[in-house]
């Protein structure tokens, strides 16, 4: 989950912490990336290829492999230098967020069951006459306002259109051809219908769960391809934030917002994807961030830890503004406390917050040093074997992704790989 609400909140108070940046402004640079977000976001990221040509024969999942071979050849390419950073044993006080997800993951599958029994008994033209009854819903917004039963209306309306066009897509989708869908991985790591379309699918992916075993083919992927990698004590972020204060890293790359929490100066959100140096990412300075917050590190913290972090609860109807209110106006969480009678907010039985400050500002991480990494050299025949004969790539598409690789060895008439 990371800070609830942090980058809009940045966005608006502190727009100037904010800049757009692309690969080609970090070529020659080493960047930290958060591996379980960028492998997490791949593995739900089902292609038609993967769809038509590859599930269909096998049923294995292969889309986290993909990906990360895409993205990270990408980079190379651009003059990056990738250092993955894996997540360790998350801190006990994140297993209660933990729990919470895998509910949450069950309730998607629950939902995708009825979502798939409901449409297979409606018609293309049933599903096309609601969504037109749904869009009068929204378009009469002079009268959902004053009327309780419109607003009702409107509630359920907006439920159904999340319910049919995450089935369907748009109506003009909703012909498409039922193929199976199937995914062979063990049961502990996923569950979900089989005999799904390709939309379907898409939804399906979403409830998979990360498991060791996706985790340790991308660790061999990386070796494959010469991308040297750190398994953190703790939190990924942590560690991404440690190095890049260390300059170990000239950046830290995640889409969790709490590796500012975790101090770390320089933050790309957005950065890693799947093209090249048109991606456009944002980079936030913390430093700025503070500047233009006026608040200090220890009080950022605490004010992450109001909006909501994965380390404990929060203050019912304290949303960002009003915790940056409370911020600046008490400077700290436990003066805070002491007055949220006056402030109108009762305080949650879990609100572990001293302990989740803890975390954040002394957060369980390893001291390395740049020596301690090496890119080499793509093994272009493990690479074959691995994508190609296992996991189903296409052999002109890998030989494409080893060429990148190997060109960063000469990028700017240097190795890339020699630090």
């Amino acid at each position: 989950m990371g800070v609830r609400g942090l980058y809009e909140l940045i966005s608006k108070n502190a727009p100037r912490a904010i800049k757009p940046c692309n690969y080609n402004m970090y070529s020659g640079h080493i960047i930290a990336i958060d591996a379980s977000i960028q492998i997490y976001k791949c593995l739900h990221n089902i292609t038609r290829y993967e769809y038509d040509n590859f599930n269909l024969l096998s049923g294995k999942v292969s889309s986290h492999i993909r990906g990360l071979f895409s993205i990270t050849y990408n980079m190379v390419n651009m003059g990056i230098k990738p250092l993955y950073v894996f997540d360790g044993k998350p801190p006990i006080l994140k297993s209660i967020v933990l729990n919470k997800r895998d509910e949450q993951k069950k309730n998607n599958l629950s939902i995708l069951e009825n979502m798939i029994k409901a449409a297979d008994n409606q018609t293309s033209i049933e599903i096309e006459n609601k969504l037109k009854q749904v869009t009068e819903v929204f378009g009469n917004k002079a009268k959902e306002e004053s009327n309780p039963a419109d607003r009702l209306a409107k509630n359920e309306a907006k439920r159904f259109i999340e319910l049919v066009q995450q089935i369907v897509g748009t109506p003009m989708e909703s012909d498409i051809k039922r193929e199976e869908f199937s995914s062979h991985v063990s049961q502990d790591e996923v569950d979900i219908p089989t005999n799904l379309t390709y939309d379907e699918a898409k939804i399906a992916k979403k409830s998979i769960k990360m498991s060791y075993k996706h985790i340790n083919e991308c660790k061999k992927l990386l070796d494959l391809m010469g991308i040297p990698y750190i398994e953190a004590p703790s939190e990924a972020e942590a560690q991404c934030a440690a190095l890049c204060r260390a300059g170990v890293v000239s950046a830290a790359a995640s889409d969790d917002l709490d590796t500012l929490a975790f101090s770390s100066p320089t933050l790309l959100r957005n950065f890693i994807g799947w093209g090249s140096n048109e991606i456009v990412a944002s980079r936030i300075s913390l430093k700025e961030v503070l500047k233009q917050l006026d608040i200090n590190q220890k009080s950022f913290v605490d004010l992450c830890i109001l909006m909501g972090c994965d380390y404990c609860d929060v203050i019912q109807g304290i949303g960002p503004g009003k915790a940056l209110h409370l911020i600046k106006r008490y400077g700290n969480i436990e003066t805070i406390v002491k007055n949220l009678d006056v402030e109108g907010y009762a305080l949650p039985d879990n609100f572990s917050y001293k302990e989740a400050r803890e975390l954040f500002l002394r957060p369980n991480v390893k001291e390395v040093n740049q020596s301690d990494f090496k890119w080499t050299k793509p093994n272009e025949e493990g690479l074959i074997k691995f994508l190609v004969k296992e996991n189903g790539c296409e052999k002109d598409k890998v030989l494409i992704g080893v060429k990148k690789l190997e060109n960063g060895l000469k990028y700017n008439g240097k190795s890339l790989y020699r630090l």
